[in-house]
C-alpha cells in the first residue's frame, strides 16, 4: 500500500540501527584517519631527523603528500558515497604508475 502524500513512513528498527551502526562505523573511521595522519607525519619526520644528511629530499615531501591522502582514502571509505570515489582515485594511481614505467597495455 502507497503512503500517502505529505505522510513519511515510519522509521523500522532496522533502519535505526543502521543508522546508529553506520554513524559509529564514521566516528572509528575519522578517529582511525586522523591517528594514522599523525603517525605518517611523525614518520617521515623522525626518517628525516634520524638521518646523517639532513637534507629534505623527494622521499620527505612524497611521504608528506602521502599522509592527507592515505587519511583522505580511509575517510571516504566509510561513506556509501565515498567507494566510487575511491576506486576511480586508485584507477588514476595506477595509470599514472603505468605511464610512469613506459607499461603500454
Amino acid at each position: 500500500m502507497a503512503p500517502e502524500f505529505g505522510i513519511a513512513p515510519e522509521e523500522t528498527d532496522m533502519q535505526m540501527n543502521l543508522e546508529y551502526n553506520m554513524s559509529k562505523l564514521t566516528m572509528f573511521g575519522t578517529l582511525a584517519a586522523i591517528i594514522a595522519f599523525i603517525v605518517l607525519v611523525i614518520q617521515a619526520i623522525l626518517e628525516i631527523a634520524g638521518s646523517e644528511e639532513k637534507e629534505y629530499d623527494l622521499d620527505f615531501a612524497c611521504q608528506l603528500i602521502d599522509a592527507p591522502i592515505i587519511t583522505m582514502v580511509l575517510i571516504n571509505l566509510l561513506n556509501s558515497s565515498g567507494v566510487p570515489l575511491v576506486v576511480l582515485a586508485s584507477l588514476a594511481y595506477a595509470q599514472s604508475k603505468i605511464l610512469q614505467n613506459s607499461c603500454y597495455i
